[in-house]
């Protein structure tokens, strides 16, 4: 977030722009369990927590005041470490209704493959969190920007869904793995203090990833190819 260039295109994004931030139940269960044992009982009641507590199911109060009180060790111990997220527009249009009873029954598989999360497993329940971004902190010299920056390579391990970006890019796009080449961006902002208030949907992925990325990686230089104007980009990265 020092660079100015890794903000240059997003620094004045509207504060009223919504953002989606994928954690595993899983995920979340592993840093809050103190013992092997125990992650799946807390994942479980993590996941049950998010349905009665987020804004978009039963709304249930008290479960929103157990859920925050579950999340405080996983906010505790996961470092301030930058959020990966994107824009949440897209997906408003093509995976979620007014009602989660509205949505697209396989969302939770869409956007996994959408984002080339290919280590995230069938069984997995997805606890997806959704907020604006004039909810993310701001930079003491300069309050007007906003803190959005494009990630690189350095800020995830390997992947083998991750691809950069053109030079006449801002940003890289994730592989996807349904293999039709759809170019969903990821943003990274600084760490903001996730709660009930914030849980979207939850929801259990079913299918599994592809054996093989290639055709997938395939169709995505495609895309590239074509949204760049540059026919011969990743000729050298893939056979």
């Amino acid at each position: 977030f020092r660079d100015p260039f890794a903000l240059r295109d997003y620094a004045s994004a509207d504060e009223q722009l919504h953002l989606l931030r994928i954690e595993t139940a899983s995920g979340l269960a592993a840093v809050i369990a103190r013992e092997a044992g125990n992650r799946l009982a807390v994942a479980q009641r993590l996941s049950g927590l998010a349905l009665q507590a987020g804004p978009f199911g039963t709304e249930d109060p008290d479960a929103s005041i157990e859920l925050d009180r579950a999340l405080e060790p996983w906010r505790r111990n996961i470092d301030r470490r930058p959020a990966f997220v994107t824009w949440a527009g897209p997906f408003d249009e093509e995976l979620f209704g007014e009602e989660p009873g509205d949505d697209a029954p396989d969302w939770a598989d869409e956007l996994r493959d959408q984002l080339g999360l290919y280590r995230i497993e069938p069984g997995e329940v997805l606890v997806l969190f959704r907020y604006a971004v004039g909810d993310l902190p701001r930079f003491v010299d300069d309050p007007s920007i906003q803190p959005l920056a494009v990630p690189t390579v350095l800020d995830s391990r390997f992947s083998e869904a991750f691809c950069p970006a053109p030079r006449n890019r801002a940003a890289g796009y994730t592989v996807d793995l349904a293999g039709f080449g759809r170019l969903q961006p990821e943003l990274l902002h600084p760490a903001i203090r996730l709660r009930a208030n914030h849980v979207f949907r939850v929801g259990e992925v079913s299918r599994p990833v592809p054996a093989d990325l290639e055709p997938c990686r395939r169709a995505h230089f495609t895309a590239l190819r074509g949204t760049t104007g540059r026919s011969d980009y990743g000729a050298g990265i893939d056979p």
